[in-house]
């Protein structure tokens, strides 16, 4: 029996994690596919200001790739070099030891930059801008889909149906709770208050009050 094409995914972020998972659905068990990633998920980057305004729970925006990956096999590690003469691409696991792998189709999606190798046809890129969707909390948000400028509650409810059909995990959960905050006031609480005379900002250890 002749051995499986082995398909090697650098990265997964979004071209990566999209490439995996569209290369896992088409060709199930006829391809070892290998995907290689620091972490075992994918974070979503555009609600990133939602979870830091204290607006949507962190773990939202980061979808597991041990759930996403029916047919493709996880690799903990960062790549540190590739030798296109042998076919082989080289990391270091989660435990710094080095590792190797070796590949049929390497596709690079590490970072800002994809780019797949022995497939597919040389183009020059080109952008296409679509606008951008911004949540603020509650009803307020900005947004220029189709450079069409929105604001107020037209913005908001294009951006909440943007962000859950976009987000390739965590939809329900994370429609749900965007729908409670803006829906019910937000609770608050005073865990205590720190006088700033009294946190020494010119020693070595400002998170020791002062007396």
């Amino acid at each position: 029996m002749a051995a499986q094409t082995r398909i090697v995914i650098v990265g997964a972020g979004f071209a990566g994690f999209e490439a995996a998972r569209r290369l896992g659905r088409k060709l199930g068990g006829r391809a070892d596919i290998v995907l290689i990633n620091p972490t075992n998920y994918f974070l979503y980057l555009p609600l990133l200001p939602e979870v830091m305004a204290g607006i949507l729970d962190p773990r939202r925006i980061a979808v597991s790739l041990n759930d996403s990956r029916r047919g493709i096999r996880l690799i903990l590690g960062r790549v540190s070099g590739i030798d296109p003469d042998h076919r082989r691409v080289s990391y270091t696991d989660a435990e710094d030891q080095p590792g190797e792998v070796g590949y049929d189709r390497l596709v690079l999606a590490a970072g800002s930059v994809a780019a797949s190798l022995g497939q597919g046809e040389r183009r020059a890129y080109r952008h296409h801008d679509l606008g951008f969707v911004v949540g603020l909390g509650g009803f307020q948000a900005a947004a220029n889909p189709l450079q069409i400028p929105l604001a107020g509650l037209p913005a908001k409810i294009v951006t909440r149906g943007y962000h859950p059909i976009s987000l390739p995990g965590n939809r329900i959960r994370t429609a749900t709770e965007g729908t409670l905050e803006a829906l019910l006031p937000r609770e608050t609480s005073e865990l205590g208050l720190v006088r700033s005379a009294a946190v020494p900002l010119d020693s070595a250890s400002p998170e020791l009050p002062r007396p």
